[in-house]
């Protein structure tokens, strides 16, 4: 696995990004804070595949293969999952809708059930 993160790694890597979400929107800065929350869900999701399949993909669009794995969290909704991990350009542009503090709340949230329990 040279060059890709283990899975210790993704786990803290999605940890610190969480923390990120949370710090962010304490401060009101709501761009940052959801794409800190959608890179969370978005390692944990990593960490998950790492831990079940052995490997995980490059790319960012993992939620399909989470799905059909059967490794979204039980209580969460597949379907939300993957709209988060597919809202790429929402917290950096907002091409496809403003922001609200409700989206980052939700996005934090969904982030943190990608996490295992504390």
């Amino acid at each position: 696995m040279t060059g890709r993160l283990g899975e210790d790694e993704l786990w803290e890597g999605a940890a610190e990004w969480l923390a990120a979400a949370e710090d962010e929107l304490r401060a009101g800065r709501l761009r940052v804070a959801f794409e800190s929350a959608r890179h969370a869900a978005e390692l944990a999701g990593k960490a998950r595949l790492l831990s079940a399949t052995g490997t995980y993909p490059k790319s960012h669009t993992i939620a399909s293969q989470l799905h059909r794995a059967g490794l979204v969290p039980s209580g969460v909704d597949a379907k939300a999952v993957h709209r988060l991990l597919s809202e790429f350009t929402l917290g950096t542009y907002g091409f496809d809708r403003p922001l609200a503090r409700e989206d980052v709340v939700a996005a934090i949230a969904l982030a943190r059930s990608m996490l295992p329990p504390a």
